[in-house]
């Protein structure tokens, strides 16, 4: 027998162990199929375009996003490489430093690690998105029409939207942060920067929020001034 006699898949092949390792390797059209059984099991796997019936590589989850201030500018990182940048204070003129990081109501946020919650992000709304929320669910929007009558409380920063922008989410601070006793901080947007010791990126706030939105987690935030002295 020639050591070229075709073998069962219908190929010669020279030797006995190149069969077996071919047989193993992918299984091979039969001896006696047809042109067009042949080109079937060739596009087996393809779609009329010719495109993969399966992606040929395992699509990867984006990661979520984290936030880091240092006192002079907002960075988004993935996988910590920036992925963008706004301008961004806290505290008020003449406490932006970090020796006043203890002072309430007017010093910058306290060094550390924080978290926003997408799901705690609050938003002002338009009147026409006010009326039309109101007559889907009046009872739970009831307090998004009658904010105006109320000059203070939990809702009262809905009325001064110069100050918070159109967008707000608090900032929890993680167990080993040293926040001096001081609490209801936020990032939040405003018509010029500055604020009572919340994460303040003005104008920009529009842009952060869908990053914020995209995190399947609460987005960390970190918090570390560079200089000791960061005021503009």
């Amino acid at each position: 027998m020639s050591i070229y006699d075709d073998d069962d898949e219908g190929f010669g092949t020279p030797y006995p162990a190149a069969r077996a390792k071919r047989r193993q390797a992918s299984p091979l059209p039969r001896k006696n199929m047809t042109t067009r059984e042949i080109l079937e099991y060739c596009l087996d796997g393809y779609n009329e375009d010719m495109e993969p019936v399966r992606p040929r590589f395992r699509q990867t989850a984006i990661p979520d996003p984290e936030l880091e201030f240092d006192g002079q500018d907002l960075y988004v990182k993935r996988n910590n490489v920036v992925q963008n940048s706004w301008p961004a204070m806290a505290g008020q003129p003449g406490y932006q430093n970090r020796a006043s990081m203890s002072t309430s109501d007017l010093g910058p946020t306290p060094e550390g690690t924080y978290s926003v919650d997408p799901d705690e992000l609050q938003k002002t709304l338009l009147w026409p998105e006010r009326l039309q929320q109101f007559m889907n669910n009046p009872i739970s929007s009831w307090r998004d029409i009658t904010y105006p009558f109320y000059p203070t409380g939990k809702d009262s920063w809905l009325r001064e939207p110069e100050k918070w922008g159109s967008h707000r989410v608090p900032l929890e601070p993680d167990q080993d942060t040293n926040t001096y006793g001081r609490h209801s901080m936020y990032i939040h947007g405003s018509d010029e920067l500055g604020s009572n010791g919340c994460i303040d990126v003005g104008p920009n706030m529009e842009h952060l929020v869908p990053y914020i939105k995209s995190s399947r987690s609460p987005v960390k935030v970190r918090v570390r001034y560079k200089d000791e002295d960061f005021e503009r």
